[in-house]
């Protein structure tokens, strides 16, 4: 998976040690006698370490990009997860062919799998699929993907001016009709074929 990962949930701390225990009086002597020594204080209980904290998950915690991206699995068609990041946003998807089209030559009929975002306010991960939304392209050169976050969208965009040239990927954000992230410009970390693990890069230099 990509270099850049968010941080994972730290262990839990150490525990308190047991306190002593207090030292008791002693008994009042007799007249022309001393009273009796005090009993000495019971010794502290030892310290015991505090339990790991234990990860996060898709229920209750949002994941990091990459437990995001974990969770997808292959379809039975060609099944695709792109990492990229850029100026602190990593982004995550999964995407893979339309069983029903043959798509054109040149044109690949993506359906959405997954969107996860990182960015300075934290992490989304999306993958239901009435959330998702992909608008292919001839030849994919202006492919989107729209995601529904509550009252916020997401969209990332794949652009290529001809096969000559690199693929340029963005990623933004807008709420309410304003833009509140982005776009932000990516570079491509990984790209893979989930079920094979096959390195998918080379297609989008």
């Amino acid at each position: 998976m990509g270099s850049a990962r968010a941080g994972r949930d730290a262990g839990g701390g150490p525990g308190a040690g047991g306190a002593g225990g207090s030292a008791e009086g002693g008994a009042a002597g007799d007249i022309g006698f001393g009273g009796s020594g005090g009993n000495l204080g019971g010794a502290g209980g030892a310290a015991h370490a505090g339990e790991a904290g234990s990860g996060g998950d898709a229920s209750g915690t949002t994941p990091t990009v990459d437990a995001c991206l974990d969770l997808a699995t292959a379809h039975e068609t060609q099944t695709e997860l792109l990492e990229l990041e850029g100026d602190g946003v990593i982004v995550g998807i999964v995407r893979y062919m339309d069983p029903e089209s043959f798509g054109t030559s040149g044109t690949t009929p993506w359906l959405p799998d997954t969107l996860a975002v990182a960015y300075d306010a934290g992490t989304v991960c999306i993958r239901d699929a009435a959330a998702l939304t992909y608008t292919i392209s001839h030849h994919n050169f202006d492919d989107t993907l729209t995601a529904k976050d509550g009252d916020r969208t997401w969209t990332f965009r794949q652009e290529r001016e001809d096969y000559d040239f690199p693929t340029v990927w963005t990623v933004s954000a807008t709420e309410g009709g304003s833009t509140v992230l982005g776009p932000v410009e990516l570079t491509l970390v990984e790209c893979r074929f989930l079920g094979s693990n096959e390195d998918c890069s080379q297609r989008y230099e």
